[in-house]
């Protein structure tokens, strides 16, 4: 039961609806949100990153949003700290945190579920790693580790440097690792995961609403204030598509395929890590919570 519990966790794929559900069980529970995503972070990201609405803020309390700006770097290490020190305070002050998770990455470091982020680091190493392509990236950290090669996605290539990088520096394999410490406070991970065709619908739907939000207008005042596809942020998934549509290479229809596509895949290989997760109860919607299940 949830009861017995620290925190609540609400994993599962971009559009399964886990905002909602958060909403829900917060205004049942009187919980408090914490934000587990790496753009929404970032202040104005917001149309699509489907930050929650100022309404929603005003009506549950929502940590861990709008941080920082565009102009600064931010990392799966620096996330777990604030994370950790939000959901003690909550649960201090006899709240329950409610942990909406999007990232899976910034999820295991706030667990520190072999997590690496104090592993060493080389300036020098990492920018001779940058002049490679992702071909050459792969290829050389498949010669290193095939196994965790094999766990990255191929356009990753955030974390194919850093992956060769610590297999570089410390001559071992990631299986080798040793673990860090592990969060104190204990979880209890909601999976919500709706059957597939609802979710590409509920995904199209998504991505038509966040263009008729505004999202065009939002990438043109973010390009006017001089973010550009080389910030982090502006490399997720509506931002790039939208920037390559405002360049003139496709036409509106074609920019809605697009972004579905790419969130599509983003969602299958979301799915594919999630399904991993250890998790108590496993929900097709926000809709089947029961009583029992937040008490």
């Amino acid at each position: 039961m949830i009861g017995s519990r620290d925190f609540i966790a609400i994993v599962g794929p971009t559009a399964s609806g886990k905002s909602q559900l958060a909403m829900r069980l917060a205004t049942q529970i009187g919980g408090e949100i914490v934000v587990c995503d790496s753009v929404q972070i970032y202040r104005d990201f917001d149309i699509g990153s489907n930050k929650p609405t100022k309404q929603q803020q005003q009506l549950v309390p929502h940590h861990l949003l709008d941080l920082i700006s565009w102009r600064e770097d931010y990392d799966a290490e620096r996330y777990r700290r604030v994370a950790r020190q939000t959901i003690r305070s909550i649960v201090e002050q006899g709240k329950r945190p409610i942990v909406v998770v999007g990232c899976g990455l910034y999820y295991r470091a706030l667990l520190g579920n072999s997590w690496h982020g104090d592993l060493p680091r080389d300036r020098q190493l990492r920018a001779k790693l940058a002049n490679l392509n992702n071909d050459q990236l792969f290829e050389q950290l498949k010669q290193l580790d095939c196994q965790r090669a094999q766990q990255i996605h191929h356009h990753d290539r955030l974390r194919l440097i850093r992956a060769t990088e610590i297999t570089m520096l410390t001559g071992k394999k990631f299986s080798e690792l040793p673990d860090s410490d592990r969060f104190e406070l204990t979880p209890y991970t909601i999976y919500l995961r709706p059957p597939r065709a609802n979710l590409c619908l509920e995904i199209e739907h998504r991505a038509r609403q966040h263009l008729k939000d505004g999202l065009i207008a939002e990438v043109q005042r973010l390009q006017a204030q001089g973010c550009d596809t080389s910030r982090k942020p502006f490399r997720s998934i509506g931002y790039q598509q939208v920037a390559d549509y405002l360049l003139g290479k496709e036409r509106y229809e074609e920019l809605v395929v697009r972004i579905v596509q790419a969130t599509r895949q983003y969602a299958k290989r979301q799915t594919t890590w999630f399904n991993k997760v250890a998790h108590d109860v496993c929900l097709n919607s926000a809709n089947e919570l029961t009583n029992d299940v937040a008490g």
